[in-house]
């Protein structure tokens, strides 16, 4: 993939920066030659990986269209913090794009692995039936893809520090302190 290449001047650039440029967050680092090819050598493997790599957020699908946006902005959100430049919305029922849809997108934008998210909360039906028989047909349908599935959302400490802003949002809302 000749535009995903990290050229040399950009190299040239990045070691210049790394050595010498003072308004860095972490000042000035002194490196190597052998050190500053190591760096860029794993700079180009986890592009490389991020280009290649697809996230497909799987959702439950919403009939209020306006519901299902909350997703897509989630999905801006990990594009962003992850770098991956593949990340695509499906849903499950209600709304399109279906599962099979969004992994046919990502596959359209050259994706060789897909991870495929439950955005469902709960170990419903959806995730443990469902989801993985999407994975299995789109396995035989792109053979030449790697696929993995990511764990549902469940019970987790970030979650949970969600429900206490909100609850704390209402209270100042409501003058309940």
């Amino acid at each position: 993939m000749e535009k995903n290449k990290l050229r040399l001047p950009h190299v040239a650039e990045l070691v210049y920066r790394l050595k010498h440029e003072d308004d860095l967050p972490f000042g000035r680092i002194p490196l190597t030659i052998g050190e500053a090819r190591r760096e860029i050598v794993e700079m180009v493997r986890k592009k490389g990986a991020c280009m290649n790599t697809a996230v497909l957020l799987m959702a439950h699908g919403s009939r209020i269209p306006e519901a299902n946006d909350a997703v897509r902005e989630i999905a801006a959100m990990v594009k962003e913090m992850t770098g991956f430049a593949i990340v695509e919305v499906s849903f499950r029922e209600q709304h399109m794009p279906n599962i099979q849809q969004g992994i046919d997108a990502c596959a359209a934008r050259g994706a060789e692995r897909i991870i495929l998210m439950p955005y469902f909360l709960y170990m419903g039906a959806h995730v443990q039936e469902d989801l993985p028989e999407e994975m299995e047909a789109a396995k035989w349908r792109y053979p030449h893809i790697e696929f993995a599935m990511g764990r549902h959302l469940g019970v987790h400490r970030k979650l949970a520090e969600v429900v206490v802003e909100r609850i704390a949002e209402t209270r100042a809302q409501t003058g309940w302190h």
